[in-house]
């Protein structure tokens, strides 16, 4: 029943002490705009007029179209001692402002792997290259147009720049143009069995792309043939462009199913230097977006043959936890049993002891190590900045500086927890020698002797790389360089002399040099830094009555060492840099501090 009442509701007023509501704020506005209405209903009511302010002003900027450039990234990579990089830096800065190409890798145990290699080979990469040569004359002629506008608006006043519209997609070119295209358009119109391409269709931004294009093809230098494939266009422009609208739908149909992988083509080399085998326990320890993650598994199930399951493990670990479930959202793509996925600090992953090995571990009192590690560690990311574009104007030295130390307490855990005879692999998208060598250089340090650098030179020759540096030097915050530790002095602005480039007598027994450094220019990639370590024994525990005994992570090797770099650094893009770096936090006490390894007594963690 509704209960219903004859008397007239009153009509509700706006107490002057309480808010208007945001609908009643709205016809406000709309009230105090609009001109007085005539009191003739046959009139039309007045059009209200559409201001160019707030909301309603035009965009005069993309995303895509902000500056590349900062000149604190120039000057620095200029200094810091990179050869490579200082050689050939026009290459290298070039290639850093261009878009990053779309890359993929197709899944090589997946059951339609050869007919989806097919379609690529005999439709995509014909089709896309046939209506790329039958329309070059017209793409040329519009980047051209649009060059010949750029300079005649440079010329122009700032209060006489004309305004010249970006068409939208669907609609034509103007008539001018149209007209001035007219019969060379006719001359080299595609044939009837191409898809539509319409170049004028494509903003300025989408143009820049098809400047440098190249039909899809797969990665030379991949080990599996046609496993990987890189195409000119970015990731934005394969969204954006309706010519390519077919690949495009393509691409996202096979990475659902799992039969394809987008993924950086510098990403995919980490997991490759590996050599990760069916029976292998392999960890990642900052595992998410995930792309790595389904590589190393779908390397275990290569290894294990058609029709068999791999009895190895893959635990991929992430310490936030909504990225644990983009993770295993992309894991669960390919239906492995051999997945777990865990949610850690990376430099606080915990033992794990498994009882149920009497042969092994008869008191189950050792913990479990792992054959393989993966220590992809958080960086700054300055080899990213191809398809990162806001980074260019936040990049500064303070974001090296800052994450330094926890990338040596991340990439020390995973050597805790692999065993002897085992391999780590320690990556950053990072060219910064402060993020790269001075970290192995410091692994390399604390572990005495147990650890070494792999040389993996041989492997993979068509992979074009730079080796590893010995020397390089340190900018502090105030922009000033150092060669050594000993040249700093400023008084409370304190770095590490882990940061700093080995002695020379360090240099001859660390071979840092088979480190290896990716350019972007060298195959048209993002920039990453490798370096493979093998363990030959267990690391030695820190004795405190060995006068000779190196200093671990949180202790200070020089006074000034015991104060912070960057705790803003380390808080925006390592939630767990503050808790780590923590030195005051209590020790375990009793019989659970005699047992401790060195990894509890270097961080001070129960």
């Amino acid at each position: 029943t509704v209960r219903t009442s004859t008397t007239a509701t009153p009509k509700k007023q706006n107490h002057p002490s309480l808010p208007i509501s945001i609908m009643g704020r709205r016809n406000d506005k709309r009230q105090r705009d609009e001109p007085a209405e005539s009191d003739n209903p046959n009139l039309p009511r007045p059009k209200r007029m559409r201001t160019n302010t707030g909301d309603n002003a035009p965009r005069t900027s993309t995303w895509a179209s902000a500056k590349r450039e900062n000149a604190a990234f120039e000057a620095y990579y200029k200094g810091v001692g990179l050869p490579a990089v200082e050689a050939e830096w026009d290459e290298f800065y070039a290639s850093l402002t261009r878009n990053l190409p779309t890359t993929f890798r197709v899944n090589p145990v997946f059951h339609l792997r050869p007919m989806i290699v097919q379609r690529l080979k005999d439709h995509f990469v014909p089709v896309i290259a046939r209506n790329y040569a039958a329309q070059q004359q017209i793409i040329q002629q519009r980047l051209a147009e649009i060059e010949a506008e750029k300079a005649q608006a440079a010329l122009a006043p700032p209060s006489e720049t004309p305004d010249v519209p970006v068409p939208a997609e669907g609609e034509g070119s103007s008539s001018s143009s149209s007209s001035s295209s007219s019969g060379d358009s006719a001359a080299v119109a595609p044939s009837a069995t191409t898809t539509s391409f319409n170049p004028r269709t494509l903003s300025d931004d989408l143009l820049a792309d098809w400047e440098f294009f190249e039909p899809p093809q797969a990665l030379s230098w991949f080990p599996e043939e046609d496993a990987a494939w890189t195409f000119f266009a970015s990731r934005g422009t394969l969204k954006k462009d309706s010519n390519l609208k077919e690949f495009h739908e393509f691409i996202k149909s096979c990475n659902d199913v799992g039969a394809l992988t987008r993924q950086e083509a510098v990403s995919m080399i980490p997991p490759l230097f590996m050599d990760v085998k069916a029976d292998h326990a392999v960890l990642d320890l900052c595992a998410a977006p995930g792309s790595k993650t389904t590589q190393l598994l779908e390397a275990m199930h290569l290894d294990a043959g058609v029709g068999n399951l791999p009895s190895g493990v893959v635990i991929a670990n992430e310490i936030d936890d909504k990225r644990c479930y983009m993770l295993t959202h992309q894991a669960n793509r390919l239906s492995s049993p051999s997945y777990i996925c865990t949610n850690h600090p990376a430099q606080f992953f915990p033992n794990v002891y498994l009882p149920h090995h009497p042969e092994d571990n008869p008191k189950g009192e050792k913990p479990f190590l792992f054959d393989r590690v993966l220590a992809d560690v958080p960086c700054s990311g300055d080899g990213t900045l191809r398809k990162n574009f806001d980074l260019w104007g936040k990049w500064s030295i303070n974001l090296g500086l800052g994450l330094h130390k926890v990338q040596v307490q991340v990439a020390f855990r995973g050597l805790q927890l692999l065993k002897a005879g085992g391999r780590m692999v320690y990556s950053t998208c990072s060219f910064n020698p402060v993020e790269d060598e001075a970290v192995v250089a410091e692994l390399l340090r604390r572990c005495r002797g147990t650890v070494e650098v792999v040389d993996v030179s041989s492997l993979y020759p068509t992979l074009r790389r730079t080796p590893g540096v010995s020397t390089w030097r340190v900018q502090d915050k105030t922009g000033k360089w150092c060669d050594s530790f000993d040249q700093f002095t400023q008084k409370g602005k304190a770095l590490p002399s882990s940061l700093f480039p080995p002695s020379p007598e360090e240099a001859q027994w660390m071979h840092l040099e088979r480190a290896m450094r990716f350019l972007p220019h060298h195959h048209n990639t993002g920039g990453f830094f490798v370096c493979v370590l093998h363990k030959t024994a267990e690391i030695p525990k820190r004795d405190d009555a060995d006068p000779e005994s190196l200093p671990l992570a949180s202790e200070a090797s020089h006074p000034s060492d015991a104060s912070e770099i960057s705790g803003d650094a380390e808080a925006s893009i390592c939630p767990t840099s503050s808790s780590s770096s923590s030195s005051s936090s209590s020790v375990v006490e009793g019989e659970k501090e005699k047992e401790a390894d060195g990894w509890y007594k270097t961080f001070n963690r129960p």
